[in-house]
């Protein structure tokens, strides 16, 4: 498993400073960038024969100007379509080198495209401020509705590069070609619906350079889940791999920590004990024999003492008697994990804390935990998470579409850029409790279960949909990838 820099846009800016200071002019910048972005281009299309290049007044036009002459020195058919006059000194000095070879053309939603074309979208790039102006929203909406093939360059004009927000419309490209590094924003949020695949062109800066200019954020990257998994020695028993107590189940919810149970079973956790009411005993065993199952009215005092690990919350309800178990455990030494419900306690009883922790918030819980909306939560996902992180003292997990993890005491934020749209139902989340318990039990930090936890959650997911829609995937889909 690697952790890879990405950078947000004052970071991006921070570098190309660097590099103006150590000599390289900006327009030879923008000419390795746009011939960077040709060869991806090339690559990725070997049949291409035409593009209609999209630019707008600044410094990212000047980028489809690169690719527009690179693409005539191939003989490749261009036409250069023009939002407005371009105001930015770099882009019009680069613009000389085809002046004396192609037309520019102004915008009109009149305009004819070949199909076969493909279209670039060089309009704003991460320059953009504030909402997308009425003339560019017109091409945007025109470019959308084209059948063609899209590539943005940089990032899909109208996406905001640091939060994944769209402004107020935005290009959905098929492929998008970040220069430097990849922006954080292309993966959160409306990122990754807006970039499709996304590429990078380094311009030729050392990963040395990238860490040094990258404050926070990192792409988790591996090859397969299963070598995320924690070994196991063949001279071991269940005492050498941790145990586990699982509390939830209540409120007519016995199917939240039975899937909590089997996924912490999966990863390897040596015992689990489920807590849960006795009713929910027959249904439990029935599904999971293996389970040890414990009465939570009948909980001797010091029960939980002799764990490893407590992970609370799926299934658990927000009763008077739920609120006074979560008290139970707060002073108890194992590791916790703190998840669903018992973070809807803990948002109303926010004197709850929690050594030892991971918590998991969905960002509707998250907004209740920080008293935000949960417009404001998503809208800035890093920022939340530092938030959770630094209020309760704990492993924070921001679950959601590229879910973020943090370490209150570490400024580094990971994010997994794994995991489909099958994830969002209703007890995807109880599994990924149990996996991350399970690598807890095996002696993995807070830290590292969390990073490990989301990430084989996710790519389960991902090994799923191979071979069924993403539609039908259900939560315990995920448990049967686990084997």
């Amino acid at each position: 498993m690697e952790f890879l820099p990405i950078h947000t846009i004052s970071e991006i800016r921070e570098i190309e400073n660097f590099i103006f200071q150590s000599g390289t002019r900006a327009d030879d910048l923008m000419r390795l960038a746009g011939k960077q972005a040709y060869d991806i281009i090339r690559e990725s299309y070997p049949d291409l024969k035409s593009l209609t290049i999209f630019c707008g007044k600044g410094n990212n036009a000047g980028d489809g100007y690169v690719i527009a002459k690179h693409a005539l020195d191939d003989d490749l058919k261009v036409r250069l379509i023009e939002l407005c006059e371009n105001s930015s000194e770099v882009a019009l000095e680069v613009y000389k080198g085809i002046a004396g070879n192609i037309v520019k053309e102004k915008f009109s939603e009149q305009l004819e495209i070949s199909e076969d074309d493909l279209i670039i979208d060089a309009i704003f790039g991460i320059g953009l401020t504030g909402i997308v102006q009425e003339d560019a929203k017109s091409a945007i909406d025109f470019i959308n509705n084209l059948p063609n093939q899209v590539v943005a360059i940089d990032c899909p004009s109208g996406l905001n590069a640091d939060t994944g927000e769209i402004a107020n419309v935005a290009i959905r490209a098929n492929l998008t070609i970040s220069f430097i590094s990849a922006k954080f924003g292309l993966y959160i949020c409306d990122g990754k619906d807006c970039c499709g695949e996304i590429r990078v062109a380094d311009l030729d800066i050392s990963a040395e350079a990238l860490n040094e200019f990258s404050n926070h954020y990192k792409k988790i990257s591996t090859k397969s889940y299963k070598d995320l998994l924690p070994a196991r020695l063949e001279n071991s028993n269940k005492g050498s791999f941790g145990s586990v107590a699982l509390v939830g189940g209540f409120a007519d919810m016995p199917g939240a920590i039975l899937l909590s149970a089997e996924s912490c079973m999966r990863v390897g956790a040596g015992r689990t004990t489920v807590v849960t009411e006795r009713k929910n005993f027959g249904a439990i065993l029935k599904a999971l024999p293996e389970a040890v199952l414990a009465d939570v009215a009948e909980l001797p005092k010091d029960f939980f003492d002799g764990f490893d690990v407590i992970a609370i919350g799926p299934g658990l309800g927000t009763s008077d008697e739920a609120s006074d178990l979560l008290r139970s455990i707060q002073d108890v030494s194992a590791a916790k994990v703190i998840d669903a419900d018992a973070l809807n306690i803990v948002a109303e009883n926010q004197d709850l804390k929690f050594a030892n922790a991971i918590i998991t918030p969905h960002p509707k819980e998250a907004a209740r935990l920080l008293g935000k909306t949960l417009v404001e939560v998503q809208k800035d996902r890093g920022t939340s998470l530092m938030a959770l992180s630094k209020i309760f003292q704990a492993t924070a997990v921001l679950k959601g579409h590229c879910s973020l993890v943090k370490h209150y005491v570490s400024p580094e934020i990971y994010f997994c850029p794994y995991g489909n749209s099958g994830l969002a139902k209703a007890g995807s989340g109880d599994v990924l409790t149990g996996i991350i318990a399970g690598l807890l039990a095996q002696g993995e930090s807070l830290l590292d279960a969390a990073v490990k936890g989301v990430v084989i959650h996710a790519k389960c997911a991902d090994h799923l949909v191979l071979t069924q829609e993403r539609n039908s995937l259900i939560p315990s889909d995920l448990i049967k990838a686990l084997k």
